[in-house]
C-alpha cells in the first residue's frame, strides 16, 4: 500500500488485513520502491500523488524492471482516470474509494495471478 495521506492509508490497511492479507505501507514513491525491491509483494496498491517520487514514476519504474514488470498494480488517484484505463496490468480507482473496494480488487489481482 502505497498512500501518503496517513488516515486513508491506516483505513485500507484496517480492511486489507481484516480480509487476510499481510500489508506492508510507504507514504512516498522512495519508500514504494525500497519496499517493493526488499518485500517482494503479490500486489500494490498505489496512490498517484505522493512526496518525492510520484505515483507515475514509481508505476513506470515497476514496468521497467524485469523482476516487476508483470506485478499487478492497483492504481488509486483522486484524477480522471477514464483516458488510460487501458494501460497493461494495472486497474484504477477513483477516489474516493470504499475500502472494501481496494480489498475486492486486491482479491481480483491475486485470483488472475
Amino acid at each position: 500500500m502505497v498512500e501518503d495521506d496517513l488516515p486513508l492509508r491506516e483505513l485500507y490497511r484496517v480492511a486489507l488485513k481484516a480480509a487476510g492479507h499481510r500489508v506492508i505501507m510507504a507514504s512516498d514513491g522512495m519508500g514504494a520502491l525500497g519496499l517493493v525491491e526488499l518485500e517482494r509483494p503479490a500486489v500494490v496498491v498505489l496512490d498517484l500523488d505522493l512526496p518525492m517520487v510520484n505515483g507515475w514514476d514509481v508505476y513506470r519504474d515497476l514496468r521497467s524492471q524485469p523482476a516487476t514488470r508483470k506485478l499487478p498494480i492497483i492504481i488509486v488517484s483522486g484524477h480522471d482516470l477514464r483516458g488510460i484505463r487501458t494501460q497493461d496490468l494495472a486497474s484504477f480507482l477513483e477516489k474516493p474509494v470504499d475500502p472494501g473496494q481496494v480489498v475486492a480488487a486486491v482479491d481480483r489481482a491475486l485470483a488472475r495471478r
